[in-house]
Order: C-alpha cells, then sequence, then structure tokens
C-alpha cells in the first residue's frame, strides 16, 4: 500500500464538516490534500497545484469549479443551484475577498 496516500472511512453519513476533520487529524505531511470521494474535484490537478504552491511559496491552496478551466461535469440542475446558493451564502456570511470562489468544497 502507499503509505503517501491514506483513506479514512466513517460509519454513516456524518457530514463533510466532521469528514475534514476526522480527515485532518489522521494526517500529516508538507501537503495534505482534502477532496470528495465522489471525485467532483479530479485528482488529476493535484499536480498542477502542488507546483503552484511552491512557486508562490504558501501553505494552503484551495481548488475551485467556476474559474476558467473549472466546471462541474455530470452534475444535474438541482446539485448546480444548491452549489451556487451554497457559496453564495457563505460568501455573505465569511466575506473571503476576491481570492476564494468555491466554499463548498
Amino acid at each position: 500500500a502507499d503509505e503517501a496516500v491514506k483513506i479514512v472511512s466513517r460509519p454513516g453519513k456524518l457530514g463533510l464538516g466532521s469528514a475534514y476533520v476526522a480527515g485532518l487529524a489522521a494526517s500529516s505531511g508538507s501537503r495534505i490534500i482534502l477532496m470528495d470521494a465522489d471525485l467532483s474535484h479530479h485528482p488529476k490537478f493535484i499536480p498542477q497545484m502542488i507546483l503552484k504552491m511552491n512557486a508562490r511559496d504558501v501553505d494552503i491552496g484551495s481548488g475551485t469549479r467556476y474559474r476558467a478551466g473549472g466546471g462541474v461535469a455530470g452534475w444535474d440542475l438541482k446539485r448546480k443551484i444548491t452549489s451556487k446558493g451554497a457559496n453564495f451564502l457563505a460568501s455573505f456570511l465569511l466575506n473571503p475577498g476576491p481570492v476564494a470562489s468555491d466554499l463548498t468544497g
């Protein structure tokens, strides 16, 4: 087994926030990647993200569906509307500024 990749399984559907907490608690390393198992974020972009993070000497990077090159292939209209609505609400409540465009994971 590849020790650089760790899959954390949890019983039942306990929510995305608690999944992130469990994943981070089980993680170590200089780069930790959090992503949904449904592949709504394609893993092929991970190397590009790491290269950009290294080039800019940053500690945190975030992918987005809502910038050029992003997308939501395979999503039905309900999921797209839910995502847009949740992002609008999160942006309004958290006021992250222009650097974050996809706050729903």
